[in-house]
C-alpha cells in the first residue's frame, strides 16, 4: 500500500514540477526576446553579427548570411536572429523528444540544466542552442542511415554540412562534438572485413571538411582591425537596426570587439577565475566543481532508474571532450549547457540504435565504470531529486551567490514576476497619462 502511495505522490509532484518549469520556459523566452532587441546587446545579439569583413574570419558564417538577407530584404537583422534562435530551440526540443524523452525525467529535461538553462541565464539569444541543435541533426542523419532511408554518402555529407555550419558559427563545436561524431562514424564505416585502424583512416577522410573548417578558424582568428570593419559594416544598416548609441560609436564592443583579443587575454581571464572568491567564502572553482558533481548525478537519475550506469559513463565521456574549452574563457555555465544537452542527445541516439554498449566498450579502455559509480552515486530518492532540480543554479559565467539564486528555477520565477509586474505598471501609467 505504501509503495502505491509513494508512486502516486511521485507522479503528482513530477507533474506539478514539469508544469512549473514549462511555464518558466514560456514566459522566460518572452523575457529574453524583449531584453535582446538592440545592437547594444553586444554579447548576445553581437555574437550573431560577426561577419566576413572582406575576408574569412572565425564565427562569421551566420553573421554574413544575416547581413545579406537583412540588406537585400530590408529586414531588421535582429528579427532574423530571433527567428533562428526560436527555430533552433524548437528543433532542439523535438530532437530531445525523439531521442531521449523516455529515458530521462521530464523535469530534468525542462530544468535549467537543459532547456531552461539558456533562458534563465539570458543566453537564449546566443549560438549555444543553435550549435547543439546542429549536433542533434548530425545524430539524426546517422539514425536515418541506420534505418536505411539514406545511403552512407548522403549521411556523411549531411554530417559534414551541419558540422561545418556549426564550426563556422562557433569553433568550440569541433572540440566537444568531434570525438563522439568520429567514434559514431567509425562504427558506420566498420565492416566485418575491416579493422578499426582502417575504418579510423576512412572516417578521418570522411570528416576532413570538419577538420579543415576548424583549422581555418584557428588560423583566421581575427584581430581588432577586422572587428572595426565588422562594426562599420553594420553601421551602413543603421536605418534597419535599433540602437541606443553603441552602433554609432567609433569602435565596437562585446562579442565583435572580442575577436581582437589575443590568446593571452583569454588565458589571463580564465586563470583569474582560479583565485576568485565571492563574499570571501565561495571559491569559484570549488563552486563550479560542485555544480558539475550534482549535474552528473541529476543526469544519471534516481538510484535504480533506467540506464543509470550508462548515462553516467556517457556524460563523463562528454565532459572529458569539453574540458579544453574551460581554459581560454570564463562562460562556464554556457559550456555546461552544451555539455549536458549534447549528452542527452548522445545517450538517446545510442539507445535508439542499440549501440550504447558498443560505444562504451570502445572508450572504456581502463574499465573505469565501477569507479564512476562510487565517485558519482545516483540520487537516492525522488524527493532529493526534485529539491536539487529546484535549487541548483548555473550562472552563465562569474559565479556568485546572487547569480546562483537568480539562475535557479525558484529565483528565476521571481525574476519573471518582477519583470512582468514592471511592464504592467508602466503600461498602466501610460494609459492613465
Amino acid at each position: 500500500m505504501s509503495f502505491v502511495r509513494e508512486n502516486f505522490i511521485f507522479l503528482r509532484n513530477n507533474n506539478i514540477l514539469e508544469k512549473f518549469l514549462l511555464t518558466l520556459i514560456f514566459f522566460g523566452l518572452i523575457l529574453n526576446i524583449s531584453k535582446n532587441r538592440l545592437y547594444d546587446n553586444d554579447w548576445t545579439i553581437g555574437e550573431w553579427l560577426i561577419t566576413y569583413p572582406g575576408s574569412f574570419i572565425r564565427r562569421g558564417l551566420m553573421g554574413k548570411i544575416i547581413y545579406i538577407f537583412s540588406k537585400n530584404l530590408e529586414i531588421n537583422p535582429i528579427f532574423i536572429i530571433w527567428f533562428i534562435c526560436i527555430f533552433s530551440f524548437i528543433g532542439l526540443f523535438l530532437l530531445i523528444k525523439l531521442f531521449s524523452w523516455n529515458i530521462f525525467n521530464k523535469s530534468f529535461l525542462f530544468s535549467n540544466l537543459v532547456l531552461l538553462g539558456p533562458i534563465s541565464e539570458n543566453y537564449f539569444i546566443r549560438k549555444d542552442i543553435f550549435i547543439v541543435f546542429l549536433y542533434g541533426l548530425c545524430l539524426l542523419s546517422l539514425k536515418i542511415f541506420k534505418e536505411k532511408k539514406i545511403n552512407r554518402i548522403t549521411a556523411i555529407f549531411l554530417i559534414n554540412l551541419y558540422s561545418c555550419i556549426a564550426i563556422l558559427s562557433h569553433e568550440v563545436f569541433f572540440i566537444w562534438a568531434f570525438p563522439s561524431i568520429f567514434l559514431l562514424v567509425i562504427q558506420l564505416n566498420k565492416t566485418k572485413k575491416e579493422n578499426y585502424k582502417n575504418s579510423s583512416l576512412v572516417t578521418f577522410l570522411n570528416l576532413l571538411p570538419m577538420i579543415i573548417a576548424f583549422i581555418s578558424c584557428i588560423i583566421f582568428n581575427g584581430n581588432s582591425e577586422k572587428s572595426l570593419l565588422i562594426h562599420q559594416e553594420w553601421q551602413t544598416l543603421s536605418y534597419l537596426m535599433p540602437s541606443d548609441g553603441l552602433l554609432f560609436e567609433n569602435f565596437p564592443s562585446g562579442a565583435i570587439a572580442a575577436l581582437g583579443w589575443n590568446k593571452t587575454t583569454h588565458f589571463i581571464l580564465s586563470i583569474g577565475n582560479l583565485t576568485k572568491f565571492n563574499l570571501n567564502i565561495f571559491w569559484h572553482p570549488a563552486m563550479w566543481l560542485l555544480t558539475i558533481f550534482f549535474a552528473i548525478r541529476l543526469f544519471s537519475g534516481v538510484k535504480g532508474s533506467l540506464l543509470n550506469d550508462k548515462k553516467r559513463f556517457i556524460i563523463c565521456f562528454q565532459f572529458l571532450c569539453i574540458m579544453p574549452i574551460f581554459l581560454p574563457g570564463a562562460d562556464y555555465g554556457r559550456w555546461l549547457f552544451m555539455w549536458i544537452s549534447s549528452s542527452v542527445l548522445l545517450i538517446g541516439y545510442l539507445e535508439k540504435v542499440n549501440e550504447t554498449e558498443i560505444f562504451i566498450k570502445k572508450i572504456n579502455v581502463f574499465k573505469i565504470e565501477k569507479y564512476l559509480k562510487k565517485l558519482l552515486p545516483s540520487i537516492r530518492t525522488y524527493k532529493q531529486y526534485y529539491i536539487l532540480i529546484l535549487s541548483i543554479g548555473i550562472p552563465h559565467c562569474c559565479w556568485s551567490v546572487g547569480r546562483y539564486i537568480i539562475s535557479n528555477p525558484v529565483g528565476f520565477a521571481f525574476k519573471n514576476i518582477i519583470f512582468y509586474l514592471d511592464i504592467s505598471y508602466k503600461s498602466l501609467i501610460n494609459l492613465l497619462l
